[in-house]
């Protein structure tokens, strides 16, 4: 007898267990793209989260933008109050002159003290030549542009300080002149050299962050600290500021320091002092000037470095350091040359390699790379070698991922 197999004496069994199994293939894809379709709905909800979190930000910095504007106005208000308060008195001190209400001698000596510096001291009711009172009168002028304390006093109020009041203002008016003292002074509050420097900076900032009115008014309680607070603020914006009414060299210097800083901060072994060196260092980055983000990337590609040997295994800490590291190369990443980014890209395979958990957010990073070079498998040959023979070994999902990143 001839053997007959049972599909063909029974065709219809054979294209059931076909359909079964196309059914069972449609369903695999089916799960395959509704996974896909969660990955992507998640991203969407994050990135929805975060566009309403920049928002809310938004919303804070106009909302200090507005409280800022309010006290510059009530503080110029008041300043014309009191410029119309000394104008009512020298009126008042010209006309009871006229009058010799007050005698010429009062006046004179302590104009004259003024004027003294490493001189012997006049008594008060020692009378002076008018000859002598024009002359040193003339002396303490300021030169035209120059600002001068003492024009914001008027020379008939002098009779009402004492000597020490005199010789202290004239110390300060002979010191002001230069803008280069006030940059100083302002240098010298704003440095972040102090690890609690640092973080008492960054919890006021992320406070104003949060709510800059309430920050503000509690800040204005205590006049010391907020003027310390808008230092420190002052420093940071320099390290964005295109122009500054002194001269670039000091402002680059100024930023430098305090970048230096923050670089000795996020190498802290106090975590607490590590983050909010970290947080401080981002706002530094953002937007700064191009000498800014080279310094930055420079220190965090060195960091990095210093974090992730090729010699040693990676720790599960060592990598969350480097992902912090990451994140500031991500905001300034057009600043970063092409070796930065080759470096950059060859860290992050590493990281890849050995920890699993973090595969998501490398590859993410992975991918910006690659976008922002002109032709990445060049730029990045070695580092691809080394992602196509991780990905035979790697998970379907950091398969496909790593598949499409080598399509760009």
């Amino acid at each position: 007898m001839v053997a007959v197999d049972a599909v063909t004496l029974f065709p219809t069994a054979g294209r059931a267990a076909r359909a079964e199994e196309r059914l069972a293939q449609c369903e695999a894809e089916q799960a395959a793209l509704e996974d896909e379709l969660n990955m992507v709905s998640d991203r969407l909800e994050e990135q929805l989260q975060q566009n309403m979190e920049l928002q809310k930000a938004a919303s804070r910095m106009q909302e200090e933008i507005d409280f800022r504007k309010r006290d510059e106005t009530k503080g110029r208000e008041t300043m014309l109050e009191w410029k119309r308060r000394v104008d009512e008195l020298e009126s008042d001190l010209a006309t009871a002159r006229e009058c010799r209400l007050l005698p010429a001698s009062c006046p004179d000596a302590c104009n004259k003290a003024c004027q003294t510096d490493g001189q012997e001291e006049l008594g008060i009711d020692q009378p002076l030549p008018e000859e002598t009172f024009a002359e040193t009168s003339a002396s303490c002028m300021p030169a035209c542009g120059e600002w001068d304390p003492q024009q914001l006093l008027a020379p008939g109020l002098l009779q009402y300080l004492s000597v020490d009041e005199i010789l202290a203002w004239r110390l300060t008016s002979r010191q002001t002149r230069s803008p280069r003292v006030l940059i100083q002074h302002l240098t010298e509050m704003g440095r972040l050299d102090r690890p609690e420097s640092t973080t008492d900076f960054c919890a006021r900032w992320k406070a104003a962050g949060a709510d800059a009115p309430t920050t503000f008014r509690e800040l204005a309680k205590d006049v010391k600290q907020l003027k310390v607070f808008e230092c420190r603020w002052w420093c940071m914006r320099l390290a964005s500021a295109r122009l500054t009414h002194f001269p670039e060299s000091d402002a680059r210097n100024i930023v430098i320091a305090n970048l230096r800083h923050l670089f000795v901060h996020i190498r802290s072994a106090d975590k607490s002092v590590r983050s909010q060196a970290h947080h401080v260092l981002m706002n530094y980055g953002l937007g700064g000037l191009p000498f800014v983000q080279q310094l930055i990337a420079e220190e965090l590609l060195g960091l990095m470095g210093d974090l992730l040997p090729e010699s040693a295994e990676i720790s599960k800490k060592a990598s969350l350091e480097a992902q912090r590291c990451s994140r500031h190369l991500y905001c300034i990443v057009r600043a970063l040359t092409k070796c930065q980014r080759q470096k950059w890209v060859s860290m992050l395979v590493r990281v890849l390699k050995s920890q699993q958990a973090f595969h998501s957010s490398l590859i993410d990073d992975l991918q910006l790379l690659w976008r922002a070079d002109d032709d990445p498998r060049r730029s990045y040959a070695e580092a691809e070698r080394q992602l196509k023979a991780f990905s035979v070994h790697a998970s379907q999902a950091v398969q496909d991922e790593l598949c499409r990143l080598r399509c760009f």
